[in-house]
């Protein structure tokens, strides 16, 4: 981008030229929309050629032998052949996906210059984008589950009418930036490791200060990770002089990935960045009513998933930056209590489908939706680029069985430990004690994926093939535990985490058979779910939310 302003501003306002080979993914990266807006306003025309070769996506092979995609762009001002402004025309080839790089360069030569190449002329949507190929103009007509103007003036009292929202507000995972010191499977290994650390940190600060509070703070802090692992949040606080101390109640229940419970140190400090979960999860009594549906955040490249969770939930749980709906806010202490979905959308639904649904049911109904697998492959390119847009059904049983799926999808995830446990066949060599068949080192899945070893004399067999169709992002529900329950030991910090828990030795093993329960029934319910309801039942009638049904009142938050 900076190449890019770099060469404009030697043009000074005049016509001419610029042109770059350089990484693409402007081209359809939703960080880039302003971007391309402004130059599309600053250019009469524009061409780029796409050689693609995103060793990430796997598009072909690259020109350079480099893990991103390639293009040329040629922006060109030449105002003479405009009679008024104008945004500028956006000419578009795309080498084919499945070339070998020298393949791309011959292509090239062949052309010699642009007057020989078959250019097509790209339409922007409204976000600016230039590639609109897989995306569908009705997925901005439905409900949005939120957006940063109504999550910012959440104290609005029509926050849901004014912008047109499900939820009031929304999160961002905690983020840590020191994973390894701030969760552990044990608490008390975990305050072990905090007071360590905060030890350390606390005593940088009476250090930078007898040192007389040198600038370079970078230069100057420990930088040996066994005893403290920093973060920019974290040096701003030492220079804000800002001394902690170790404190029971930091200590949370959060889920690290799916179906992984760890304990977490969270507080304003130690915590890189909380998110909004200190009036999600403020304290441990909340957790035993709220739930959270998290999905991934913009610009996922691991596929969109979801997974409802009733304890704070980690930024990278199973998609990248992950996003968290809640269905209740509190105050920081835990009173309060409020509800997170909008009065509005409430008298929507209402309006749509009778007076009996609650503000329960629209969140089951959002849960159901975003497993429904039509709805994921019809807006997989929408879904890469906006946060979920939720279309009323027309038909009432379809509303009903969405629903009803939901609530059992949510119940399952959140209490998975309280499943029942899938009959796996258990294969043990008696000459290994019962002990030491029970504890984890690191499992392996068969190539077949039909059997696991668990452990040194421990086998699991019978594992049914269709648990593996339920994915979080780029791993089925068991593949994330298998990765997740492992002992090992951090390189830098040289912490070791252990999953095996000596008060309950049979956990981990409890919790395979559940995940593959939670899996199979996973699978079953979304078959269930498109069975009874199909893209028809959204696709018949545009739902037009540019007036309010009814004035909402909804109270004033913190």
């Amino acid at each position: 981008m900076k190449f890019f302003r770099w060469a404009t501003d030697r043009l000074q306002g005049r016509d001419g030229i610029v042109c770059f080979v350089s990484n693409n993914s402007f081209l359809d990266s939703y960080a880039f929309d302003s971007f391309r807006k402004r130059l599309a306003d600053e250019f009469t025309h524009i061409y780029h050629i796409d050689l693609s070769g995103n060793a990430r996506r796997g598009r072909g092979g690259n020109v350079f032998g480099i893990m991103v995609g390639v293009g040329i762009t040629i922006l060109v001002r030449n105002r003479a052949q405009v009679t008024q402004h104008r945004s500028a025309t956006i000419n578009y080839y795309k080498v084919d996906d499945n070339l070998k790089g020298p393949a791309k360069l011959k292509l090239l030569a062949e052309a010699g210059n642009i007057k020989r190449v078959t250019w097509h002329i790209l339409q922007p949507d409204e976000n600016y984008t230039w590639i609109t190929e897989g995306l569908h103009a009705e997925f901005s007509t439905f409900l949005a589950m939120g957006n940063k103007d109504a999550k910012e003036a959440r104290g609005i009292e029509t926050v849901g009418a004014t912008f047109k929202t499900l939820f009031k507000i929304y999160s961002r995972g905690a983020e840590t930036t020191r994973d390894r010191w701030m969760y552990d499977f044990s608490a008390s290994n975990l305050v072990i490791k905090t007071k360590s650390m905060i030890d350390t940190y606390n005593s940088e600060i009476s250090r930078w200060i007898r040192a007389g509070e040198p600038k370079d703070i970078d230069n100057f802090v420990l930088s040996d990770e066994t005893k403290i692992k920093w973060s920019s949040r974290l040096k701003e606080c030492l220079v804000r002089k800002t001394e902690t101390e170790f404190t029971y109640l930091s200590i949370r229940n959060a889920l690290y990935r799916p179906f992984t419970r760890q304990f977490l140190y969270f507080d304003s400090i130690m915590t890189h960045r909380q998110g909004m979960f200190p009036i999600i999860f403020p304290n441990a009594a909340s957790e035993l009513e709220n739930v959270v549906i998290c999905i991934p955040g913009l610009g996922n490249r691991k596929g969109f998933g979801c997974l409802a969770v009733n304890v704070i939930s980690d930024l990278e749980i199973a998609f990248e930056k992950a996003q968290c709906f809640p269905f209740y806010t509190y105050s920081t202490d835990g009173t309060n209590r409020r509800e997170n979905i909008t009065d509005w959308a409430l008298k929507l639904f209402q309006k749509k489908h009778g007076s009996e649904v609650t503000k329960w049911d629209i969140f089951h109904y959002v849960y159901g939706l975003l497993h429904h697998p039509q709805y994921r492959e019809l807006y997989k390119e929408n879904l890469k680029r906006d946060l979920p847009h939720i279309p009323l059904l027309l038909n009432q049983e379809a509303f009903e069985a969405c629903v009803s799926v939901g609530r059992q999808l949510m119940d399952m995830h959140v209490n998975y430990e309280q499943v029942d446990e899938y009959p796996l066949e258990l294969v043990s060599d008696k000459n290994i004690p019962y002990v030491q068949r029970l504890r984890v080192e690191k499992m392996k899945l068969a190539a077949d994926k039909q059997s696991l070893v668990y452990s040194k004399g421990l086998t699991i067999a019978g594992i049914p093939q269709e648990c593996f169709e339920y994915r979080l992002g780029n791993r089925s529900a068991l593949e994330w535990v298998i990765d997740q329950y492992q002992v090992s030991t951090d390189k830098r910090s040289g912490i070791e985490s252990d999953p095996n828990r000596l008060d309950d030795p049979q956990y981990i093993l409890r919790l395979i058979r559940q995940v593959v329960t939670v899996s199979v029934k996973t699978v079953e319910l979304v078959k269930e779910l498109a069975e009874a309801v199909t893209a028809e039942d959204w696709l018949g009638e545009s739902v037009d939310v540019s007036e309010s049904p009814l004035s909402a009142e909804i109270p004033p938050q913190d």
